[in-house]
């Protein structure tokens, strides 16, 4: 019994040396299509209607109605702080360095002459709120004034919170989103999928085949731009590549002509394998998801990365090397890992400045909810 098991099982082995795929070590078709679904996520990004995630605005006048309540309360050795006169309408609109205050009064003097002035307004205009506060005995306005005092600590804690989100909330410009993303897309800010030129795509002058474009150092010299890579990975050399290396459903006519430099039919026939994507916002964390997959996907070997697939020698898109980009020296550490691909560090500086803005936007939006509710509260 022992004996048939082990014949049992050379019979296996020999079955399953016979059945492996006689182009087990060459590249096979759609060998490359999660990454090039990936980078079509990318150039989906041309698509977009590149407008920046909404801001909410803190609506400020709440504050002011309880700062124009606190003045109010005030007795006229305060008032008379901000006057330039006894008893007067002329106000001292800027905060006098030239006086003993503290100097946290700096930050709160507009508003607290805001509020006078507004009081001095609202008297006798037939505010019932001002003209109940004005009434109240002098337990009840100690009180009162208590109780506002602790609302305007909390409403100024929120909006200094508020003003530490504005550099967030102010990035990335609205100017330079759209020239960014295309200069990574396509080497050019004025170009398209429709468009793009092997001088826009390629950023070498001694890019003049396959192999030679497709082999680039850490930070990016040759291949520094999403179509690029694209053509790397998924166009063939004449007579030597793999046709539907990138999973197309229909075989690219144009070809990467031996010892050439790329075409731009070549380069768009690519790009027209990305679908279009619906006219959205540009996100973030849509984005850097997509980056962190791509990044990923970067395998090291022998001191280099590759992004595609690699069998041997070199990414000159033959069967038994490989249809990719090489990264010399690439080592995944900072300096030499996938932020120092040009269009990777562009793309990923945009990502994070759209997940700050969009997390300051949420934080911006929860201040004014408590705003309101802090002014809703004291007027209850």
């Amino acid at each position: 019994m022992h004996s048939s098991n082990q014949q049992a099982v050379q019979v296996l082995a020999v079955m399953l040396v016979l059945a492996w795929p006689t182009d087990a070590g060459n590249i096979l078709e759609a060998a490359n299509s999660n990454t090039f679904n990936l980078l079509c996520q990318l150039i989906q990004l041309d698509d977009a209607e590149h407008k920046l995630p909404p801001v909410p605005k803190v609506d400020v006048n709440v504050s002011k109605a309880l700062e124009t309540l606190n003045m109010t309360l005030a007795d006229e050795k305060w008032i008379a702080i901000f006057t330039k006169k006894h008893g007067g309408n002329d106000y001292h609109d800027s905060f006098p360095a030239d006086k003993q205050y503290p100097p946290e009064w700096a930050s709160k003097w507009q508003g607290w002459i805001g509020a006078l002035k507004q009081l001095k307004q609202d008297k006798g205009s037939g505010d019932k709120t001002i003209e109940a506060f004005a009434k109240l005995d002098s337990s009840l306005k100690q009180l009162a004034k208590d109780k506002l005092a602790n609302a305007m600590r909390t409403i100024t804690e929120l909006e200094q919170k508020k003003t530490l989100l504005d550099k967030d909330l102010a990035e990335p410009a609205q100017t330079q989103l759209r020239p960014t993303i295309k200069t990574a897309l396509f080497g050019n800010p004025t170009k398209t999928r429709a468009n793009v030129q092997k001088d826009d795509a390629f950023k070498t002058l001694t890019c003049t085949s396959a192999s030679s474009c497709c082999e680039d150092a850490v930070p990016t010299t040759k291949a520094t731009t999403v179509t690029a890579t694209i053509a790397c990975l998924c166009a063939k050399e004449a007579g030597a590549g793999v046709d539907g290396a990138c999973g197309f459903a229909a075989k690219p006519t144009n070809t990467w002509t031996k010892n050439s430099s790329p075409t731009a039919t070549m380069l768009t026939e690519l790009l027209a394998f990305c679908p279009k994507a619906p006219d959205t916002q540009v996100s973030g964390r849509q984005l850097r998801h997509v980056l962190d997959q791509l990044k990923s996907s970067v395998r090291i070997k022998s001191g280099a990365g590759y992004i595609g697939e690699f069998k041997s020698t070199n990414c000159d898109t033959a069967v038994a090397s490989g249809l990719c980009v090489k990264y010399t020296g690439y080592t995944g550490e900072a300096g030499k890992g996938f932020n120092d691909i040009t269009w990777a560090r562009s793309l990923s500086e945009i990502a994070a400045k759209l997940i700050s803005r969009e997390e300051a936007a949420a934080a911006a939006a929860a201040i004014d909810r408590k705003l309101r509710q802090s002014t809703q509260k004291q007027w209850a």
